[in-house]
């Protein structure tokens, strides 16, 4: 590994602020972002850290970028920035990048540490242990707090019940409990509390939960992301600052330049537009329609969020057929002129639910540089065929990975996209509010090679 140096690094004071969570460990991080070798960056519905941000109202917001660089020990994953996971490394993989991570401190004052699941069957109980305080210990010492985690549990398919594989992983766990007991700067947090189905004797995870007994899918993720939240990072961290303010936010390019770019993004008048499979009143400038599928229906209201909240778009769905389909909330006429191109930009949009719905695959945050539509951020991207718990969703914020605009770039498109399966048994209601989108800062980082990024 090169030798890393914090010369360089962001100043607080005139760039961008220096984010507050990032996440290192294996595949149980590195597939909390996605991205492409097109350009494209996000995160899927399984993030839990995306969903601990979303309940703190962006609070552990993570930054990556789009960067389709191959660096060798980091595998191929076309980003970089405050998620450090790389899928399948050992403890000894983990340690030998701590470095690189200790070299980006200035991006991040928490970071999250997953370690051991991957030595089960090379290591003894307890090397993986004295590992994990190894990597705890570097990360203390260069001034950070370290959220470490427990080994999450696995199906019978991957550690077999009885097995080493299992026992060793729940010695580690006590054994994690007792030592960091009394630590400063160090909390241990029991992923496992959300994760485990106690009702089966073998500890597996809630069947729901996982697409393969070891990895999260939807449920899985949104469960140990609320508690995440609600049981640790809110209590070291305070709740996060909407992006979306005041209506009078507006990009100037001289005296605002990092101002909303989107108009309305409080959801004012009644002049929109309902399209496909709409009916009912829409905000000014706005359109609510159906993108996906025949069959499925939705009424658009206008409803108050209060006087510091402003208005929703309030999406009441009738169900029917059997596909997933997707309804649409943009700008008419679909894009944002700017004068941004080769800048970093960032969107972001307010979100709740009303009902207990089992019928919700995505709440999808979307933003194009039309320029080349193969660059964009997604967040909460769907995958699989899993949809979200059937229970309300509290108000949260859902900030997108940023994006670099094209050198030519002259437009840009944002949208909100609400993914619903036709064939559910309860339908949804959904808000939509705070809609916008501005232009960032990026802060300067290390890349895996030890040079500097600054976007």
């Amino acid at each position: 590994m090169p030798t890393f140096t914090m010369s360089g690094v962001v100043n607080p004071s005139t760039g961008y602020q220096p984010l507050r969570v990032a996440i290192v460990g294996t595949s149980l991080m590195q597939q909390n972002t996605y991205a492409t070798s097109l350009g494209a960056i996000g995160c899927f519905t399984r993030s839990w850290i995306d969903w601990a941000s979303f309940f703190g109202n962006g609070a552990c917001e993570i930054f990556d970028v789009s960067d389709t660089t191959d660096y060798p020990g980091w595998s191929d994953r076309k980003f970089i920035g405050t998620n450090f996971g790389v899928s399948g490394q050992t403890c000894d993989e983990i340690l030998a990048r701590i470095p690189n991570i200790i070299a980006n401190k200035a991006l991040y004052e928490i970071i999250i540490v997953d370690m051991g699941t991957n030595d089960m069957l090379s290591l003894t109980k307890e090397v993986i242990h004295a590992k994990r305080i190894e990597a705890v210990e570097q990360l203390v010492a260069s001034g950070a707090k370290v959220v470490l985690l427990t080994i999450l549990a696995r199906d019978i398919t991957s550690w077999p019940s009885g097995s080493a594989q299992r026992k060793k992983a729940n010695w580690i766990n006590q054994k994690t409990h007792t030592y960091f007991k009394n630590a400063t700067n160090v909390i241990v947090h029991d992923w496992n509390m959300d994760w485990v189905d106690v009702n089966n004797a073998d500890g597996i995870p809630v069947a729901a939960y996982s697409d393969d007994g070891i990895h999260f899918a939807t449920r899985g993720g949104y469960r140990v992301g609320r508690g995440l939240w609600d049981r640790t990072l809110s209590k070291l961290l305070p709740i996060g600052n909407s992006l979306v303010t005041s209506p009078d936010d507006k990009f100037d390019a001289t005296d605002n330049p990092y101002g909303l770019l989107n108009s309305n993004p409080f959801f004012t008048g009644t002049s929109g537009t309902a399209g496909t499979g709409v009916t009912g009143t829409v905000p000014t400038g706005m359109t609510v329609e159906r993108t996906s599928g025949s069959t499925c229906t939705a009424v658009a209201s206008i409803v108050s969020k209060g006087a510091h909240g402003g208005n929703a778009v309030r999406m009441t769905f009738t169900l029917g057929g059997t596909a997933d389909e997707i309804f649409s909330v943009r700008v008419t006429g679909s894009d944002t002129a700017h004068t941004l191109a080769g800048k970093w930009v960032q969107p972001s949009v307010t979100v709740s639910t009303s009902t207990a719905a089992d019928t919700i695959k995505a709440i999808k945050l979307v933003l194009i540089d039309q320029s080349n539509t193969s660059n964009r951020s997604e967040t909460f991207k769907e995958i699989g065929t899993f949809y979200y718990p059937a229970e309300a969703i509290s108000e949260g914020q859902i900030i997108g990975r940023p994006l670099k605009l094209g050198a030519g770039s002259t437009t840009l498109r944002i949208r909100v996209e609400v993914h619903v399966n036709g064939s559910g048994s309860v339908a949804p209601v959904v808000d939509i509010s705070k809609f916008g989108v501005r232009q960032i800062d990026v802060p300067q980082m290390y890349r895996p090679d030890g040079t500097l990024f600054t976007g």
